[in-house]
């Protein structure tokens, strides 16, 4: 029997001897960059280091801030308040420059003052200057003290006239003039005698008339005594027309004066006190140069254009309105006219050199009226 050997193994080919790469050469070390200044310092130790942004699982990009941190952090507009004058004269100036705004200023109160001007001389056109032409001129002065003021005299008491339109010092004078009181005692009196009946001024409160007084120091107290009683008797007799009138007593008193200054002409006392009705009623100064007269305690000479353009309480042709006080002593008929005036629609009246009285509606028949009758 003939055995059989297993076959030799064959030998692995010899391996090719490996070519080594060339090994690589160290790149030259670049220099170290120097920090820059902006440039993180480290967080010193124990700090607390900076919480990084977290990032979305998915995408990996920053997750959103969550919406109630959005909402605190978006700033809110505040409304638009409601503008003011301040503000809105404010808001007027800020276009303009400093001397933009002071120009503004001086012509709104250049303004202001032409229209306040305007406003106080509004019856200026209307009306002349007071140096110029009188609304009203009177026919004459009141009478002198050189008027016979003893009527009669028997022995113990003595009948005086008191004339109309004296004033309290024209009867002060003519008293003292005569002997017949001491000066300045009529004054006094009238001055106790208002006080004692609760006038409100003297002036105007006594009656012009006939008066019999005895004789003796209290001659100015006791004559002063009557003529305000005959005064106030006269006022009683027209009380119904005074309550159911426009004015006051002490109103009428003031006008009964006026007229009496005026005209001593009994057919002209309603006619005078109708022009001053009228021009009350209507605004209108009265234009009475007596009542300056009266203030000046000049009845003689000319009045100045001074004295005419002075606003005092008793140039009536600059004030509207009556005087603080009567002008002089009102008679019993002066006293009826001023309460019932005659029914006109004049505002004018004057007098020509003969004493006739001339009455106009307006003031171009009242300059007219100059023209035809000097």
């Amino acid at each position: 029997m003939t055995s059989e050997n297993p076959a030799p193994k064959p030998k692995a080919p010899p391996k090719a001897p490996s070519k080594k790469a060339p090994a690589k050469k160290p790149a030259p070390a670049s220099p170290a960059k120097k920090p820059s200044a902006s440039a993180k310092k480290p967080a010193a130790p124990g700090a607390k280091k900076p919480r990084a942004p977290k990032t979305d699982r998915t995408s990996g990009k920053p997750a959103p801030e969550p919406a109630a941190k959005v909402a605190a952090a978006t700033v809110t507009v505040p409304a638009k308040p409601e503008r003011t004058l301040w503000g809105t004269i404010k808001a007027f100036f800020v276009p303009f420059s400093l001397l933009h705004a002071v120009i503004v200023c001086l012509g709104v109160l250049l303004l202001a003052l032409v229209v306040l001007l305007m406003v106080l001389n509004r019856d200026t056109a209307a009306r002349p200057a007071a140096s110029q032409t009188p609304v009203i001129q009177s026919a004459v002065q009141p009478e002198t003290v050189s008027q016979n003021v003893v009527q009669s005299n028997s022995g113990a008491t003595l009948s005086i006239k008191m004339f109309n339109g004296w004033t309290i010092a024209d009867i002060d004078n003519a008293l003292a003039t005569r002997n017949l009181a001491a000066a300045g005692a009529f004054i006094e009196a009238a001055g106790a005698v208002a006080e004692e009946k609760g006038l409100p001024f003297a002036e105007g409160f006594f009656l012009a008339g006939d008066y019999t007084v005895q004789r003796g120091r209290n001659f100015a107290y006791d004559l002063a005594s009557q003529m305000a009683q005959a005064w106030m008797d006269a006022a009683r007799a027209l009380f119904d027309d005074v309550s159911q009138g426009a004015y006051s007593l002490a109103q009428y008193a003031v006008i009964a004066s006026m007229i009496s200054a005026e005209t001593k002409n009994p057919d002209e006392f309603a006619l005078i006190s109708s022009v001053i009705h009228n021009r009350l009623e209507a605004g209108m100064p009265l234009g009475i140069d007596a009542t300056t007269r009266y203030e000046t305690g000049d009845w003689t000479n000319p009045l100045t254009p001074e004295i005419l353009e002075n606003l005092t309480p008793y140039n009536t042709r600059r004030k509207v309105g009556l005087p603080p006080t009567g002008i002089c002593c009102p008679s019993e008929e002066t006293l009826r006219a001023a309460v019932l005036p005659a029914r006109t629609d004049y505002f004018y009246y004057r007098h020509d050199k003969s004493g006739t009285i001339h009455l106009s509606r307006t003031y171009e028949e009242h300059l007219l009226s100059q023209t035809e009758n000097p």
